[in-house]
């Protein structure tokens, strides 16, 4: 009798984990993605870049789970060097697609993603 809402916990924990982990790996591919085209030489407004090449490498359940998806690209130079890196930082609070009204009804925060991509610009 105990079996089966133990077996439906684990099972809903284990979705939930899987989606988690998936959710990461595309914003961590969307951030890498966003690095290497927006670090070509000729680009103008790498702002403009990093935020419409994540728009687009992001799938549709990876922004819908995250709500409140922030990019910042930030131009940092190399210690004792000429080179300039750029690095895009993608990151969103988590929703889970199961069970989130439940954990932060519960008043357990959800956790937050981030990702990061960096590549040297091209002169």
């Amino acid at each position: 009798m105990l079996i089966l809402p133990a077996v439906l916990l684990v099972s809903l924990g284990m979705l939930t984990l899987g989606n988690y982990m998936t959710t990461r790996h595309h914003l961590g591919l969307a951030s890498g993605r966003a690095s290497r085209t927006c670090s070509l030489d000729g680009v103008v407004n790498r702002a403009a870049c990093v935020q419409a090449i994540v728009a687009v490498a992001l799938p549709p359940f990876a922004t819908r789970r995250c709500g409140g998806l922030r990019v910042t690209a930030t131009e940092t130079p190399l210690p004792n060097t000429p080179v300039r890196v750029l690095e895009v930082v993608v990151s969103c609070p988590y929703t889970p697609m199961f069970g989130g009204r439940l954990l932060s009804g519960e008043g357990i925060t959800l956790l937050a993603l981030t990702a990061r991509g960096a590549m040297p610009l091209q002169q």
